[in-house]
């Protein structure tokens, strides 16, 4: 069963009480999975693991890209 939650991550029931949480970068493919019981704890493994979570997800490789395209706009300003 998928129950979309929070916006920029999608719950996943499991058996075991246990949920899946994914989060798929808005400019990419890429995505992040991972087991927790509440949306905070699953995006708190989703920073660890170098992604932006709010206000969009955004993977590692994005992330740094907007990084560096931010700084830029801000030092032409």
């Amino acid at each position: 069963m998928v129950t979309p939650t929070q916006g920029s991550a999608t719950r996943h029931s499991e058996h075991f009480g246990s949920r899946r949480w994914s989060f798929r970068c808005e400019r990419c493919d890429h995505s992040y999975r991972t087991f927790a019981q509440t949306y905070t704890a699953a995006a708190s493994a989703a920073r660890a693991n170098g992604w932006i979570v709010e206000p969009g997800p955004l993977c590692p490789g994005c992330a740094s890209v907007a990084v560096s395209l931010g700084s830029a706009v801000a030092l032409a300003a």
